[in-house]
């Protein structure tokens, strides 16, 4: 009986230390068990209502990276209309400004005296 067990000892040393050595081959990646959750997210109304799923520990990680990086989209799709309107408008401006100062030589050529 102890020979069967010291044999057994043994044999779950031996395959201890071959997948400590690293010879015991990967684990497969498994897909989820849930199904994944797509945030379209919007408005800042879409991000303020937002729930995130909770797993055991805080909320689910791939969840709320999805969600921070659809965060992170409408964030830049907001950045750059608001840098497309601001060159429209000092674009807008240095027209206003040409167009009254062609005025104002247009005024000044005519009060002159000749």
């Amino acid at each position: 009986m102890y020979l069967v067990l010291l044999i057994a000892a043994i044999a779950v040393l031996g395959a201890v230390v071959v997948v400590a050595m690293g010879r015991g081959g990967e684990l497969a990646a498994f897909d989820r068990d849930l199904p994944e959750r797509r945030f379209r997210l919007r408005t800042p109304a879409d991000v303020a209502t937002m729930q995130l799923p909770l797993a055991l520990f805080g909320y689910s990680e791939f969840a709320t990276g999805q969600a921070l990086r659809s965060i992170a989209v409408l964030l830049a799709e907001r950045d750059a209309e608001i840098a497309r309107l601001r060159d429209q408008v000092f674009r807008l401006n240095q027209q206003a400004g040409q167009s009254a100062a062609d005025a104002g030589a247009v005024a000044g050529q005519q009060s002159s005296p000749a």
